[in-house]
């Protein structure tokens, strides 16, 4: 009889007060906060697929973690940092028109050619009548 209670859920439970502890201190570092603890990723996943408080806490942490990075990203807009400025605009002024976009051509920018294009069209309802029969259909004669 355990007169102090179920010992391998105060483990469990100091155990994830560690992890807490340690992947607030490591920027949110699953694997090193698991390292630290002695556990496996497994685990982590395990914890916070039964036990919503723990997720709960988990993403509290991760949420804190974007909210400094933004506070960073900020402090570098106010600096005129010309990369968070385009960052910043890319993220969150596309409606806009601040949107990286990529146009693709063909040779010289003309029109981008297929193989298809050079199959008769004759031969493609050839080869798309053969798909209807199902695979491995013979011909029709």
């Amino acid at each position: 009889m355990n007169p102090g209670g179920n010992t391998k859920s105060k483990s469990t439970a100091k155990r994830k007060k560690d992890f807490l502890a340690v992947l607030g201190k490591n920027a949110g570092n699953v694997t090193d906060a698991c390292t630290a603890i002695g556990a496996g990723r497994h685990t982590y996943y395990d914890w916070i697929k039964k036990d919503t408080a723990f997720k709960e806490q988990c993403d509290a942490i991760t949420e804190s973690l974007i909210d400094r990075t933004e506070s960073k990203l900020h402090a570098a807009i106010d600096k005129g940092e010309a990369w968070a400025i385009c960052f910043f605009l890319k993220c969150k002024a596309k409606h806009r028109g601040y949107v990286e976009r990529q146009e693709v051509t063909g040779a010289d920018g003309g029109p981008i050619h297929h193989a298809l294009d050079e199959i008769p069209e004759e031969a493609l309802r050839a080869i798309a009548g053969r798909g209807r029969r199902g695979a491995g259909a013979a011909p029709a004669d």
